[in-house]
């Protein structure tokens, strides 16, 4: 097997152990950030390591896509989750609130 086609086969196998890990209920932060630097890591090393082509670029590009729409998925995934936490501080304040007034 060819370094090229190792490496392309890397970037799929870590796509793939990227998109099972977005599949669980909790996903683990750091796993998902090691696994997009991994990543990248293999995209660098494919397009560094061969003369670029116009399939090569068109691949990269295609990959680099993918992953900015990972990247924005749990971004916006993130943001919900800190709208939340918010939600339930204001909730919690305001039922002790409610309780320290209540006892009068």
């Amino acid at each position: 097997m060819s370094l090229t086609a190792e490496l392309s086969a890397n970037v799929a196998q870590i796509q793939q152990q990227f998109l099972e890990l977005l599949e669980q209920e909790l996903t683990d932060a750091d796993a998902a950030i090691s696994l997009i630097n991994q990543f990248e890591q293999a995209l660098l090393a494919l397009s560094q390591q061969t003369v670029p082509t116009v399939k090569l670029t068109l691949y990269l590009q295609d990959n680099l896509s993918w992953l900015a729409l990972q990247v924005e998925k749990l971004s916006a995934e993130r943001t919900g989750v800190a709208e939340q936490l918010i939600q339930i501080t204001r909730a919690r304040k305001g039922n002790a609130s409610y309780d320290n007034t209540k006892q009068f």
